[in-house]
């Protein structure tokens, strides 16, 4: 499971099996998503007023 992202037409759907991809368009995995919102926050996300 995971996204396909057409970079020409600023889209994407969700897929659930391996898709056949276009020349335009580009796989990411469910796992490198999980990964990527499960990061933490780094100074520069922090909220206005917390901290330096």
């Amino acid at each position: 499971m995971g996204v396909v992202v057409n970079e020409r037409l600023d889209e994407g759907r969700v897929v659930f099996e391996s898709p056949t991809l276009l020349l335009q368009e580009h796989f990411i995995s469910i796992d490198l998503i999980g990964r990527r919102l499960r990061r933490p926050r780094g100074w520069r996300d922090r909220p206005r007023g917390s901290g330096l």
